[in-house]
């Protein structure tokens, strides 16, 4: 929890959370921009993670079945491992440095 409170601590000026905010965004812009619009793409339908209300078991087969090995491996890098770990957690420092001004 210590460690935490730092982080928090040292993100928590204005600068740093305007970086954080602007870090988000670019994030957000470039997966809406282009990864999920090529995937989208290649599968005929939202992918995954623009399903609002969820799937169900046939979409999810359908999608699965559509995916070309150019958006599978877009899908699994850097869509899954690089850009849906730093976008949350950018964002929720973003949001938890406010709690610490």
């Amino acid at each position: 929890m210590s460690n935490l409170n730092s982080l928090l601590q040292k993100t928590s000026s204005v600068k740093n959370i305007c970086i954080l905010f602007v870090a988000s965004q670019l994030i957000l812009l470039l997966m809406m921009t282009y990864t999920f619009p090529v995937i989208n793409s290649d599968i005929g339908t939202k992918a995954y993670d623009l399903q609002t209300f969820g799937y169900s078991v046939t979409t999810a087969k359908s999608i699965v079945n559509n995916l070309s090995t150019r958006s599978l491996q877009l899908y699994l890098f850097p869509q899954l491992t690089l850009l849906d770990v730093c976008y949350p957690f950018l964002l929720a420092l973003f949001l938890s440095s406010f709690s610490a001004l």
